[in-house]
């Protein structure tokens, strides 16, 4: 996860703002999803040349999204594997497209790379858009946003109280399906790319839906409950899981740690005083 850090950090002194969560289309658009624009490419696919994946990012068509018509273009590029996105303790190591928001078919039996790692977004519900440009927001409260761009100077709770990304594993997601590209963290998925709003249910707690707990902790398999749901903090450890700060260290949090502690740690802004945990 250091790598991610430094990665991070670089394509901050590059870019001056952290990369987005993920560029999302125009809600109503062709290739925009029901009541919310699709995230045709995530922060994970923009921080490329920092992970040592310049290549791969040359070889990948910008022009198209992942849930463009045509979108299979970048197919072979999105099944790559990338070493400093797995985490060893999960033997899962791809993610079969079915369903999800795609207007195109993908190649028989294909998978996409997929990521134990993904961004936080903060604490509290998304704010849907059905109409006109996205904001870049969405109600997001952590660092990262969907089409926005914050900068080191806008975490005014400091950089070291603020987590940029942590660990999920790759599990049955919320429709029962062995892999769903809107629920399944792949790295070139945006909606697969992101902690959910710091998970109201806890470390460990799987699925839940936008600003609402789901299911209780430590559940096997998702159900059905409306909308879409990432994934919450979630590993193969023994305790608790691992946590990537703004300030590029990494802290192992216990899977015991105070919800409203683990609401503050995920907001970049919220003038709380964080305790130990």
């Amino acid at each position: 996860m250091k790598q991610l850090g430094l990665a991070i950090h670089n394509y901050h002194d590059t870019h001056s703002q952290f990369p987005p969560l993920c560029i999302s289309t125009q809600a109503g658009s062709p290739n925009g999803c029901s009541g919310f624009g699709a995230p045709n490419i995530s922060g994970l696919t923009l921080m490329l040349p920092y992970l040592d994946q310049a290549p791969l990012y040359n070889e990948y068509n910008f022009a198209i999204g992942q849930s463009d018509p045509g979108g299979s273009i970048n197919s072979t590029q999105m099944s790559t594997n990338i070493p400093a996105l797995l985490c060893p303790s999960d033997p899962n190591q791809t993610v079969q497209m079915i369903g999800a928001c795609l207007k195109f078919p993908y190649p028989s039996g294909h998978n996409n790379g997929g990521t134990n790692y993904v961004f936080a977004v903060g604490a509290g519900a998304w704010q849907f858009y059905t109409g006109g440009t996205p904001n870049a927001t969405l109600g997001l409260t952590g660092i990262f946003l969907v089409n926005g761009n914050k900068r080191a100077r806008d975490v005014t709770d400091g950089t070291s109280n603020t987590i940029a990304m942590g660990e999920v594993l790759w599990v049955i997601n919320h429709d029962g399906n062995p892999g769903n590209a809107q629920g399944k963290p792949s790295w070139s998925n945006g909606f697969g790319t992101q902690i959910g709003y710091s998970s109201t249910g806890g470390i460990n707690f799987q699925w839940e839906q936008f600003g609402a707990d789901c299911h209780g902790p430590n559940v096997t398999q998702g159900a059905p409950c409306g909308g879409a749901r990432p994934a919450a903090l979630q590993s193969k450890h023994v305790g608790g899981c691992h946590a990537l700060f703004a300030d590029g260290s990494v802290h192992f949090l216990s899977e015991n740690i105070d919800q409203t502690t683990l609401d503050n740690l995920t907001m970049r802004a919220d003038g709380e005083v964080i305790g130990a945990y």
